[in-house]
């Protein structure tokens, strides 16, 4: 459902006064509102710039109610702070920086839009609007860090990422409990539940002092057949191989980008054969095929993984 009436009353004007402002007839604003008829993209862009809105928020499409402009705007300011900080770590520098080359406001579009997405910043009219940025600032470099880390091939890349897809220790610790966990206040009403006359007095007076100490009862159950020596032993293991793996950074450096192609032809006739070229490089040659030939499929498959990428793109 659009948002045409809500904004309208929010704007405190009537339909006449609308028409009046947009030159947009008056019955034609009624059919937009009560959704009897569909605006063209430019009138929704009017109708948004009047209110001050994007047009997916206009259109009820997106929770994003500031203009695709000023969210922008706003990322690129944050973005800016992000370089001009010295203390700035150099992999977090170098991910910033990949983006300052390689359609910066495209990507940074697509973070707002995401942004706008995120449960404290719907609750939260100042962050939704902008007016506060505090949030932006503290979301946008873990965004963007994150992206680089998963669209940007590099050793660095493969060894931070394998790092971090190591199993956390508290993933193995808490393997073998349940969901089932309870968490209750020690509050006046749970007083109740006690029968005093049941307790001894040393019990009776536990339990006061626990009452006016701010204590909670927490309780869950667990499968007791799992050893916890296991879990320490593996919890072991996994930390020689993270300290192992962030080792590999001085051992194996970044390099410059270098995109090469794989091609692979695969001919099932009597018996299965492969021919595989990697760059310059053939790999296996079961076909015995003629270079022309080779060079052929090798720019046979450029063209294909091109128009991928092409459509690809376009449906972002």
């Amino acid at each position: 459902m659009n948002r045409l009436k809500e904004l309208r009353k929010e704007k405190n004007i009537t339909l006449v006064e609308l028409s009046e402002e947009l030159g947009i007839p008056r019955s034609t604003l009624n059919r937009y509102e009560n959704e009897d008829s569909e605006p063209k993209q430019e009138t929704w862009e009017k109708l948004a710039d009047y209110y001050g809105v994007s047009t997916a928020y206009l259109m009820g499409i997106s929770n994003q109610k500031v203009s695709e402009e000023k969210a922008l705007t706003a990322a690129k300011k944050v973005y800016q702070v992000y370089l001009s900080d010295d203390d700035l770590g150099k992999e977090i520098r170098k991910a910033l920086m990949y983006f300052n080359k390689n359609d910066l406001d495209s990507v940074l579009k697509q973070a707002m839009q995401q942004y706008f997405t995120i449960p404290a910043v719907e609750w939260n009219t100042e962050f939704q609007s902008l007016k506060n940025t505090g949030f932006l600032y503290s979301w946008l470099e873990g965004y963007l860090v994150d992206r680089y880390r998963k669209e940007v091939k590099t050793n660095h890349n493969l060894i931070t990422n394998t790092y971090y897809s190591i199993p956390s220790i508290d993933d193995v610790n808490e393997y073998g409990i349940f969901s089932d966990e309870i968490q209750i206040p020690l509050t006046e009403d749970f007083k109740q539940i006690f029968k005093v006359e049941d307790l001894s007095t040393k019990t009776h007076e536990e339990i006061k002092k626990l009452f006016k100490s701010d204590s909670t009862l927490i309780a869950y159950s667990y499968e007791s057949s799992v050893d916890d020596k296991l879990k320490d032993d593996i919890n072991m293991i996994l930390d020689n191989a993270r300290s192992e793996i962030l080792n590999l950074k001085e051992k194996y450096p970044d390099k410059p980008s270098r995109i090469e192609q794989t091609t692979v032809l695969i001919s099932k006739d009597e018996d299965t054969s492969f021919w595989s070229r990697n760059g310059s490089n053939d790999y296996i040659d079961e076909l015995n095929l003629s270079e022309e030939t080779k060079k052929l499929f090798v720019h046979l498959g450029s063209v294909f993984i091109e128009e991928k990428k092409r459509k690809s793109k376009a449906k972002e």
